[in-house]
């Protein structure tokens, strides 16, 4: 602060303040300085004369007349200046920089004939830590093994990088690189989720125990940043719930048209990561076997979380308390089987009931010993001797749909006859 008056001769003048309890306090030295802006800011004082005053015998470099506001208040502002140019705000909350492992992906992007040893695939990894370090959003203009062009999302932005392969080195290179947003700030800071599988694949693999909360405490303490990347929320959870009715869609011709409707709305992303997939891995109507209605793996989820504090130990104690768990666990359920007194398990003898009193309304006409057309809405046609349905449902759960139950009370015949044995409270007890 005192450098500001080079000109003048240590003595020759002094600096002071005063606040409430306190007419004249002196200004002696940058900690002074502090010492008053410390109290100003904790109290909410909104302001402080600072006076300079010219010592008897000793000539000022400037002239400030005595007791004039005006030029008091032109040395009261160059003074205060001085300090709030150094920012004496921060120095009352200090944080400390802490070092983050993201802080290498600043330069991850960085000038024209950069270099990519390991190609497309490299240079893209590189692209989505520079985006993400500097928090903005990239859209792929040209996307493929041989080049890469990326523009930031927003239209009028000029931000664009593009590279491609050298041949015959086989080197990735960027051609082109404006590094210049117009876009204004827009700090996302979020991360994709093939990066976090990058980033973290080998701590999950040595910590198959580590939870996504985990990794996202572990993503915002040590890179800085936050993740559900990719889609927008809206837009991935219409996206999600027309995969689900896809892979639940009961016959061909349903799961066809949700399909377009699904690639229609998800666009390249979505027709590429399907693409991976066979249609029998996934879907009720293209599964060759028998999943008795099930289609998620919440079982193996259960499994895993009922020997949760036994799966660390060795795999030999691992297999013994498995099985030991699994015979105490059978034993039980063998004791609560003999409880039933129903021909097949009580959920399903539930199931039943209700399908009885949705169906009463509706009217079945036989067209022969095994085939009848149900109308309901819409209606449907019910093979009992091949056990179909034409809306799909029995086929796929192995338990009669509605419109299967009223075809065999219409028929007369025993439905315990085309139900299968998994249902049976014999099954049960036989475990």
């Amino acid at each position: 602060m005192l450098a500001k008056w080079k000109n003048l001769t240590q003595g020759c003048f002094s600096i002071s303040y005063s606040i409430d309890g306190h007419p004249n306090c002196i200004l002696d030295c940058n900690e002074d300085l502090s010492a008053l802006y410390a109290p100003a800011v904790t109290f909410g004082i909104g302001r402080v004369d600072v006076v300079v005053k010219e010592s008897i015998g000793y000539c000022l470099g400037f002239t400030v007349d005595d007791g004039s506001s005006s030029s008091m208040a032109v040395v009261a502002a160059e003074v205060i200046s001085d300090v709030v140019d150094g920012d004496m705000i921060s120095s009352f909350c200090e944080h400390g920089s802490k070092e983050l492992k993201s802080d290498a992906w600043r330069k991850a992007i960085n000038c024209v004939d950069q270099v990519f040893v390991g190609g497309a695939a490299a240079f893209r990894d590189s692209l989505c830590k520079y985006s993400l370090f500097h928090g903005f959003k990239f859209i792929y203009i040209r996307n493929d093994s041989e080049r890469v062009a990326a523009r930031c999302q927003s239209m009028k932005c000029t931000w664009f990088v593009k590279a491609n392969i050298e041949k015959p080195s086989g080197l990735f290179r960027i051609k082109e690189f404006i590094n210049e947003h117009c876009c204004g700030a827009n700090v996302l800071s979020t991360s994709s989720s093939g990066l976090i599988g990058r980033l973290f694949s080998e701590t999950i693999r040595l910590t198959p125990s580590k939870r996504p909360v985990d990794v996202k405490k572990e993503l915002k303490l040590k890179y800085g940043v936050d993740h559900m990347g990719g889609l927008e929320t809206k837009r991935k959870k219409h996206i999600m719930a027309l995969f689900h009715r896809c892979a639940y869609a009961p016959t061909v011709t349903e799961f066809d048209k949700l399909l377009s409707k699904l690639k229609a709305d998800g666009g390249q992303k979505v027709i590429d990561f399907l693409s991976t997939l066979a249609n029998d891995h996934w879907c009720h109507p293209y599964f060759v076997g028998k999943r008795y209605g099930e289609l998620t793996s919440n079982l193996v989820e259960s499994f895993n979380s009922w020997i949760k504090k036994e799966r660390h130990l060795p795999i030999t104690q691992l297999v013994d308390r498995i099985r030991v768990k699994l015979m105490d666990q059978m034993s039980d359920r063998r004791d609560l089987g003999l409880k039933w007194e129903t021909v097949i398990c009580p959920k399903k003898d539930r199931k039943l009931g209700e399908l009885f009193t949705l169906s009463k309304t509706w009217n079945v006409v036989r067209s022969n010993d095994e085939l009848y057309e149900v109308h309901s809405n819409p209606s449907v046609s019910v093979h009992i001797g091949r056990r179909t349905c034409s809306c799909g449902e029995w086929q796929i759960n192995s338990f009669p749909c509605v419109h299967a139950l009223c075809a065999l009370k219409r028929s007369k015949r025993n439905l315990n006859d085309y139900l299968e044995r998994y249902y049976f409270t014999e099954t049960y007890q036989e475990v």
